[in-house]
């Protein structure tokens, strides 16, 4: 039986072709500049777009056999250090900026709001999924949803615009409200997780990627994930909340490559109770990467004992309220989707097809990961962040916050991935 935990590749020969991670990351980060400013109206490009990115992981590769062998990554290493470097400087400068803006100019979209408004609601003793924490979306009358004399109803179930997320999500941010007050208190918790998302992305890059290229390719990582352009104005701006099931995401895989299966399931259970998506399709290929060994029962008990115990509470009070405010909301607000997705542009007749060809190919990759169990843990990483862009990229929206959730998954994909194939 092969082992489980992520086998280190044999050290990188003395010829090995450095450039190749510097490629790559340009590339990537040429591919996610257009996607962070072309979103909004833009869903063909989208679409072509996170095509490009599943395909750069998978056959970047090949990119191997134009860039020529040399000598010495150690140059490579310093400059991305300093450009590293550089970028978080440029994030720390901004974050000042925003924490300094009078709360009269201060912006946070609806994600953010929601979150602190549920927040709010919590540390006051009441029930985040019964009070009004849903504060951007007004539901109107149409299939499904039912309106009348003020009192709103989702497939006959009462809703009360209560919070659309699930509750590990508002509850990682309360921590730094204790000290720092209103939006603040999310840019501030998003800076920490920031900062954690780095060391994971280095730690498991490291841990991936060949013993000779394993610095470059942990700066390589670093460099990609704080290399978004927009990423700054996402998380220090707007305040997006989707970053802390990243957290969560990369240091369950860091806790898979040291075979620590309870702690990995906690933590992908903790990305579970955030959000109903992307966790069902990280944890997914991670178990049937498994299937069969020892591991496999204690990840997936873990997991599903850390989501239940923290989702229940939420529930128990009032499940209907918890159900429309959580899926029946998505199931009704989201059906007609926007003009960020292909979906919406296709004529009706082809949506159908099209969202059931996006099912099937994500199904795929979740599956694929079972026909791969001979292989180490990059293996079903790249399924899982690949299944969840598939499944975006086929959806009736795509979100930059939708990215946020995976998108250090695949900063470590992409350099893991660059320094094999340059060692090869």
């Amino acid at each position: 039986m092969v082992a489980p935990r992520a086998a280190r590749p044999s050290p990188a020969a003395a010829a090995t072709r450095p450039l190749l991670p510097l490629a790559l990351l340009a590339i990537w980060l040429g591919i996610f500049h257009l996607l962070g400013h072309y979103t909004g109206g833009y869903g063909r490009l989208s679409f072509i777009l996170l095509t490009l990115v599943a395909a750069l992981l998978l056959g970047g590769g090949r990119l191997a056999r134009v860039v020529p062998r040399t000598g010495g990554e150690r140059p490579i290493r310093i400059v991305l250090g300093l450009v590293l470097a550089a970028l978080l400087v440029s994030l720390a400068v901004g974050l000042a900026a925003e924490l300094a803006r009078p709360s009269g100019e201060q912006f946070a979209v609806d994600i953010a709001m929601n979150t602190y408004a549920a927040g709010t609601a919590f540390l006051e003793g009441k029930n985040p999924y019964a009070e009004f924490a849903q504060v951007w979306h007004e539901l109107k009358p149409g299939p499904h949803v039912t309106v009348e004399h003020g009192e709103v109803r989702m497939y006959g179930v009462p809703y009360t615009y209560g919070f659309p997320y699930f509750p590990a999500m508002l509850l990682s941010y309360l921590p730094v409200r204790a000290v720092v007050p209103g939006y603040d208190s999310l840019r501030v918790t998003n800076a920490i997780l920031l900062a954690l998302n780095l060391a994971g992305i280095f730690w498991l890059a490291r841990r991936l990627a060949p013993a000779g290229l394993a610095t470059l390719a942990g700066l390589a990582g670093g460099v990609a994930y704080v290399g978004v352009s927009v990423l700054r104005t996402e998380l220090f701006r707007y305040a997006v909340t989707d970053l802390v099931i990243a957290t969560y995401a990369v240091f369950a895989f860091v806790a898979l490559s040291h075979q620590r299966w309870i702690v990995a399931g906690v933590l992908f259970g903790l990305a579970q109770a955030c959000k109903l998506l992307p966790g069902p399709l990280l944890v997914a290929p991670a178990v049937l990467w498994l299937w069969g060994r020892p591991g496999m029962l204690k990840l997936l008990i873990a997991y599903a004992a850390t989501s239940v115990a923290i989702i229940l509470p939420f529930v128990l009070p009032a499940p209907g309220l918890f159900l429309s405010s959580t899926i029946l909301f998505y199931l009704t607000a989201h059906a007609g989707g926007d003009y960020s997705s292909f979906w919406y542009f296709l004529p009706a007749a082809l949506k159908p097809p099209f969202r059931v060809v996006g099912y099937l190919l994500t199904a795929v990759c979740v599956a694929w990961a079972f026909r791969r169990r001979g292989d180490d843990l990059l293996t079903p990483l790249t399924l899982a962040f690949v299944a969840y862009l598939v499944f975006v990229a086929f959806g009736t929206m795509i979100h930059l916050n939708y990215i946020w959730g995976i998108y250090a998954l695949g900063c470590v994909v992409l350099a893991a991935r660059a320094a094999r194939a340059a060692s090869a």
